[in-house]
């Protein structure tokens, strides 16, 4: 067994144990990594060892992460997101279905507008779980809406996977499928979306009179009877600016940004330091960045092309499109969308239409987009990442955690199948 497949081992039986025992998996990710870097890795190859592990710490996502939980967990403590809840209830008419819809909306746009898939799911995933805890809604059908709403906006051209995607679509002289590119990776995540909202929980909200759901009325109640009070308002300042920035400065560090918003807040004492604090969901974080400098490692002992290589000897021209969302979405998983799957199979599609015996360019370099965005849901991408991290204190979070796991694995399939009969 050579290193990458060791690492590849290691990866499966971490998540494995999480699935099975209580242990956060960000300890047995980090664990695991350090004893495979610092003993393990050197027999293998000397240039693979801890500087190596120290170098895939994911310090973007940890300051996205703890930034943005930061400012909403500020939000949180000072009743701000508890009026914003109240306010949405009576925006949506107190319908608890029409919740999730909403959301989707909110997050496709925002993301399509410029900021992309994981700023937009960073922004919304803390109010749209704070509603979900209010109004008793599944928060996995909640976490689902924002990203997979966040997901079908985040192929636009403004967006920066959208200018990835261009980039390589240029290469191969099909700019004229960039729109039709973000209309069906909107297609089918709108598809994916209503497909989770209806399985796990949706039908039940439709059967059930939302005259005879108590939380409701309870909620109801609250929007009339609430005000906004000067702590409030400037945490909402806070939190709309750092959209606005968002929109307007495609280079902003979304996380430093977030610390700064929330600096200010505290500062200005519409929030209390302590309580914020240690309001943040500090197990998730580092469940999060556990799994990430484990699966960063795995790509640079090549644990992911032990996947990768696999693509060419399982399609044919009939199956391409398929299998290019599979392969690509399943790989996705483990890897960065953006800045690894993109980048290393956008330029493959004329080589690999070329080895199967045919197909069509424009509906391989799709699927190879939709299936590596689709499954960015999964608690292991820094969107499904974004989206636990913000669930409300109530939320059990390692079931979780383990459901989002599976509907992450799932999409893998699903985008697949949908791309082979959306596709042509």
């Amino acid at each position: 067994m050579g290193l990458a497949e060791l690492c590849l081992a290691a990866l499966v039986c971490v998540l494995i144990l999480s699935c099975v025992t209580s242990l956060n998996v960000g300890l047995a990710a980090l664990s695991t990594v350090w004893l495979i870097g610092a003993y393990v890795a050197p027999h293998f190859d000397a240039q693979q060892n801890l500087t190596t592990v120290l170098a895939g710490f994911p310090t973007k996502l940890f300051l996205d992460l703890a930034g943005t939980t930061l400012l909403f967990a500020a939000a949180q403590v000072n009743g701000t997101l508890g009026l914003v809840v109240d306010r949405s209830v009576r925006f949506c008419g107190g319908r608890a279905w029409a919740v999730p819809p909403v959301f989707f909306l909110l997050a496709l746009v925002l993301a399509a507008a410029g900021p992309g898939n994981i700023a937009s799911s960073a922004l919304l995933a803390p109010s749209a779980l704070a509603i979900s805890a209010r109004l008793g809604i599944p928060p996995l059908v909640m976490i689902i809406a924002v990203a997979h709403g966040s997901i079908a906006g985040g192929a636009s051209p403004l967006t920066p996977i959208g200018i990835v995607i261009a980039d390589n679509y240029a290469r191969h002289h099909l700019e004229a499928a960039l729109t039709t590119t973000f209309l069906a990776n909107a297609a089918v995540n709108t598809l994916l979306a209503v497909v989770g909202g209806l399985i796990f929980g949706g039908l039940r909200w439709k059967v059930n009179r939302d005259d005879d759901n108590p939380r409701l009325s309870v909620a109801a109640t609250q929007a009339e009877k609430a005000t906004f009070e000067r702590r409030h308002i400037l945490t909402l300042v806070a939190i709309i600016g750092l959209i606005v920035a968002a929109l307007a400065l495609p280079g902003l560090n979304l996380g430093l940004a977030a610390f700064t918003a929330a600096t200010l807040v505290i500062i200005s004492r519409s929030a209390d330091e302590r309580e914020t604090i240690r309001a943040m969901p500090w197990n998730v974080i580092l469940m999060v960045i556990g799994v990430s400098t484990l699966v960063a490692y795995c790509e640079k002992t090549g644990a992911v092309n032990l996947l990768s290589q696999q693509m060419r000897h399982v399609a044919d021209a009939q199956t391409v499109v398929g299998w290019s969302a599979f392969i690509t979405g399943l790989i996705s998983i483990f890897s960065s969308t953006s800045s690894v799957v993109l980048p290393t199979f956008l330029p493959m599609v004329g080589d690999l239409v070329e080895q199967v015996g045919g197909g069509n360019p424009t509906a391989v370099a799709e699927a190879i987009v939709i299936g590596s965005n689709a499954v960015d849901v999964s608690p292991l991408s820094t969107i499904g990442a974004l989206c636990i991290a913000a669930a409300a204190k109530t939320t059990e979070t390692r079931p979780l955690f383990n459901r989002m796991l599976l509907w992450g694995f799932a999409m893998a399939p699903l985008s697949a199948i949908a791309c082979q009969l959306l596709l042509r």
